[in-house]
């Protein structure tokens, strides 16, 4: 019984002990417990062999000897002679083999314990400015964030993709998760909206939810985002028309109509044969490709249009399409009249190498 009962002890004891000490602590304690086993297993293992054995004369040899001992290593370069120093070795190779195990054993666990963490995006804060936020989830959002991969990666632009789902939807080292509803000021702080400069807001599919309580998501989260970061450049998803304008109220600077956008496209294509691929390969060109916008400064205002044409066309290399001026959007042609603030929508190509 009282075997029995020090057992018991001696159990809850150790899994007391296990649910006080953080990994990060037990870590530490085990590494001091190997420094102290190496620092006076050495010195008693120098005091029974000094004078005895000529390859354990120093401190350092003795200390030489315990570290290749409890790492298993074993060079047999030194080796204890004396019956003493045989059983100081073997108590220095029980207790630090066990510790050193132990402690790359937790280091290990903790690696794998982190790698989970991050694909469940749980414990995630980031810091970056500047960054670019995707909120949701839906089937486009592959597309979306390989596309903002390609675009961004070059200038080391974060992209932080923030939706309730349980893991990494997205396996992408470039593409940081976070695990959180885009509706919730507190997940929209730990994800730094405050100094984001886009934030893309997705229509999560969801069969269940009509498309109007999936829109109304959409707004609550803009007017959240608004209120965090006035200055941030909204894009957002519509399921249904009628809801457009509430996301402009809202503070969304451009909303997508996806069923609007690629019906339209299907019956032009059908009337106009070739469209589609023709858009699609525009829209998935490589980033110095496609369709892109030109802001109009001060000085391609004041150009004339010769000289404008010429900048356009032979130094960057884009052929104008359209003018986007005070969120009106005219053809372009040579001869319209350029103000600050404006921009041209462009298709831009890659410059020929020179020969």
């Amino acid at each position: 019984m009282a075997r029995v009962g020090f057992r018991k002890r001696y159990a809850y004891r150790k899994d007391a002990t296990r649910l006080k000490l953080s990994t990060k602590a037990a870590a530490i304690v085990l590494l001091v417990n190997i420094l102290l086993v190496i620092m006076f297993g050495s010195m008693v293992l120098l005091h029974f062999e000094k004078h005895k054995n000529p390859r354990v004369n120093t401190y350092g040899d003795a200390v030489w000897l315990t570290w290749v001992t409890i790492t298993t290593v074993g060079y047999g370069n030194n080796y204890p002679v004396t019956t003493a120093g045989k059983w100081t070795i073997v108590v220095i190779m029980i207790l630090g083999v066990g510790m050193l195990t132990s402690y790359f054993s937790l280091r290990s666990a903790k690696k794998v314990r982190d790698v989970q963490t991050k694909r469940k995006g749980l414990n995630v804060k980031i810091s970056s400015r500047d960054h670019y936020v995707v909120l949701g989830w839906n089937e486009r959002a592959p597309s979306l964030l390989e596309n903002l991969r390609k675009l961004l990666e070059p200038e080391r632009t974060a992209v932080l993709l923030m939706c309730d789902l349980e893991e990494q939807p997205f396996d992408d080292d470039y593409i940081f998760y976070m695990r959180g509803r885009p509706t919730s000021e507190r997940d929209l702080k730990r994800a730094n909206v405050s100094e984001a400069r886009v934030a893309i807001l997705l229509a999560n599919d969801d069969p269940e939810t009509s498309g109007s309580d999936i829109d109304a998501k959409t707004v609550l989260t803009a007017l959240t985002i608004h209120s965090l970061n006035p200055a941030v450049r909204m894009t957002a998803e519509v399921l249904e028309s009628e809801n457009i304008h509430h996301l402009e109220l809202a503070g969304v600077n451009e909303v997508l109509d996806s069923n609007l956008v690629l019906g339209s496209l299907l019956a032009r294509s059908a009337k106009s044969f070739g469209l589609i691929g023709f858009v699609t390969q525009i829209m998935t060109a490589e980033p110095s490709e496609g369709l892109t916008r030109v802001q109009v400064d001060d000085e391609i205002a004041g150009m004339p249009v010769e000289r404008r044409e010429e900048y356009l066309l032979e130094e960057l290399h884009m052929l104008p399409l359209a003018l986007n001026s005070h969120g009106e959007i005219r053809r372009y042609s040579r001869d319209m009249e350029l103000t600050p603030g404006d921009f041209i929508v462009v298709i831009s190509r890659p410059k020929t190498p020179e020969p």
